[in-house]
């Protein structure tokens, strides 16, 4: 399997010596070429042999045009900028899709709607302040393969949050830099979520005692988050291995001490902590911790020597 660029003025080149030097092969993914390119490419033999394109967004390829390249239906790994917002594409287009990444685009929900009824999509990258994607209303069935889920920087709102805390499959999800809070997911949603990136979000403290209930949340990234991990519920984050939370402000002793008492807590991330509390910890305090990152916390000596008595690390 090959990767291919085909960029720039040595493109019809590249393209020459492809088509010349890989008789046979799949080419795993080809980035860069244009819609004559593609064409090019997909009315030989060669082309159904390529499972994975990446299309610049110089290109300014629109919906029509991506549609004109029915070939494209094979690919398992699409990569796409310019104007394709998905709102043209046919029922049936792009049905062998694995990983979508649409990128400068102002996707909506209607284009998002279209590519949630997408039946193997397991991969999906809108990660980009332009989109306007708020994953409200999605339809019966919607992503039930995805696994794997980045909505940074999109303008998601609670309602979309706790829809996709209702998919079947999903296992990693990116809403960083989403003014979300978490307070209405309500217990049993994220059944297969395993590791979360909420930071720069609107996080609260009743927020995430929801997220405690997450039943297999093994990583959780709250970097920039204002919240306290005081009163959260018996229970909460129990299978929790990886805590990434970067300069907290308001963090104080009694969520320092809810954090070293998490049970299967292995690495932890309190850089730039300015008032790092870690004296006076009670017995038991970070019992499987095998990995500290405290650089710039202004951690005192009695501090560090008292994490040097941690049972593990």
């Amino acid at each position: 399997m090959h990767s291919i660029e085909l960029i720039g003025d040595d493109a019809k080149l590249q393209l020459a010596e492809l088509l010349r030097t890989n008789e046979g092969q799949t080419i795993r993914h080809i980035r860069g070429a244009n819609v004559a390119h593609l064409a090019t490419l997909f009315s030989l033999e060669i082309g159904r042999r390529i499972k994975g394109v990446s299309l610049l967004a110089e290109l300014g390829l629109t919906d029509e045009e991506l549609v004109s390249l029915r070939a494209l239906d094979q690919l398992e790994d699409l990569t796409i900028g310019g104007r394709v917002i998905f709102e043209s594409v046919p029922s049936g287009a792009f049905n062998s899709l694995e990983r979508l990444c649409i990128y400068s685009n102002r996707l909506g929900n209607k284009g998002l709607r279209r590519i949630a009824q997408l039946p193997k999509l397991q991969e999906l990258n809108t990660k980009n302040r332009d989109n306007r994607v708020t994953f409200e209303d999605l339809p019966e069935g919607a992503f039930k393969e995805l696994q794997k889920l980045s909505t940074s920087e999109n303008p998601l709102t609670e309602k979309g949050l706790k829809e996709l805390a209702e998919l079947p499959k999903l296992e990693q999800l990116d809403v960083s830099c989403c003014r979300v809070t978490f307070e209405d997911l309500s217990e049993g949603l994220f059944r297969r979520l395993q590791k979360l990136n909420a930071s720069a979000t609107s996080l609260t403290d009743s927020g995430l005692a929801n997220l405690g209930s997450v039943p297999r949340l093994e990583e959780l990234e709250i970097r920039g988050c204002r919240v306290t991990f005081e009163d959260l519920p018996e229970g909460a984050f129990r299978e929790l291995r990886r805590l990434d939370f970067e300069h907290p402000e308001v963090l104080g002793y009694a969520g320092i001490v809810a954090i070293a008492m998490l049970p299967r807590l292995k690495q932890l991330d309190i850089s730039d902590w300015n008032d790092v509390i870690l004296e006076d910890l009670p017995e038991g305090a970070f019992g499987q911790l095998e990995k500290l990152n405290m650089s710039e916390s202004g951690a005192t000596y009695t501090q560090i020597s008292n994490i040097a008595n941690f049972p593990i690390l």
